[in-house]
């Protein structure tokens, strides 16, 4: 059994071992990576000794355990196999992060309840809201809110009497206020509002986007009365967390909008 020391290596010399003897099956390969531990034992500690390396047969040792056989073809192979298998790993199972997520809301039951009072109008609305006054002070006596806790949203309706009104002022002021929400929005659709039978016309603004207003919409008999309604959140406006509530709300609104009567009898006419 010969043994070999590591000659401390110098950047000029470029002979980095010195054999005793002769090395039998080293090669320059070998040589190269042993130069390799030996440099990087003295980089970690300046105080540490070389690693002393030995010939046995036509195998090289090291008696720092490092590497047991320095076969390269077997090291190549293995590093290939593992490379591969961490491609075809990799494209089996992709993650991705976890998409941000909302509350679980539960929907009340469809069930309405008829509102009819002093107004010249009436229509069913949700069990599930209640309707109040606008307690704004510039609120005329048939302006009303149809609030929805639950949801946190508020339906505001405003009646218009026709006596001293220009039909087409109000639905033009209604578009405007509408096309109002189209600077965040990304696109406006029109429904068209057609009840021949009780005299129901108009049209509902679906404004898309993240809009204080998403929903909106005015109806006239086109000789006496216009209404014209807009629902709003009370929250900040964000289309992702309110989409699904504002469908289940705007059936409702439509259901307010087909059983939506004059009162003919009304004193107010």
């Amino acid at each position: 059994m010969r043994y070999l020391k590591l000659k401390k290596p110098t950047p000029t010399s470029p002979t980095y071992l010195r054999r005793e003897g002769t090395l039998r099956g080293g090669s320059i390969l070998r040589k190269h990576l042993l130069l390799f531990f030996s440099k990087y034992s003295r980089w970690k500690k300046k105080d540490v000794a070389y690693p002393q390396l030995y010939c046995e047969g036509n195998k090289v040792k090291f008696n720092l355990k490092i590497l047991n056989y320095l076969n390269l073809r077997w090291l190549v192979f293995l590093l290939l196999l593992i490379t591969f298998y961490q491609c075809a790993d990799d494209e089996e199972e992709s993650y991705v992060p976890k998409p941000r997520g909302y509350y679980r809301i539960q929907f009340p039951e469809k069930k309405y309840r008829k509102y009819d009072s002093v107004c010249p109008f009436k229509f069913e609305y949700p069990v599930y809201g209640k309707i109040e006054k606008d307690p704004h002070p510039l609120a005329e006596p048939c302006w009303i809110n149809v609030q929805f806790p639950y949801f946190k949203a508020t339906l505001h309706i405003s009646y218009k009497d026709l006596k001293d009104k220009n039909v087409a002022n109000l639905i033009e002021d209604s578009r405007d206020l509408a096309i109002k929400h189209q600077i965040k929005s990304t696109g406006m659709e029109e429904t068209v509002i057609l009840r021949d039978s009780v005299k129901v016309y108009g049209l509902v603004y679906d404004i898309e986007g993240n809009t204080a207003s998403s929903l909106q919409f005015y109806i006239t008999d086109s000789t006496h009365h216009f209404i014209r309604g807009a629902l709003y959140f009370n929250v900040r406006p964000n289309i992702d967390s309110v989409k699904i509530v504002l469908q289940f709300l705007r059936n409702d609104v439509i259901h307010l909008i087909q059983t939506l009567e004059w009162d003919k009898n009304n004193p107010k006419k």
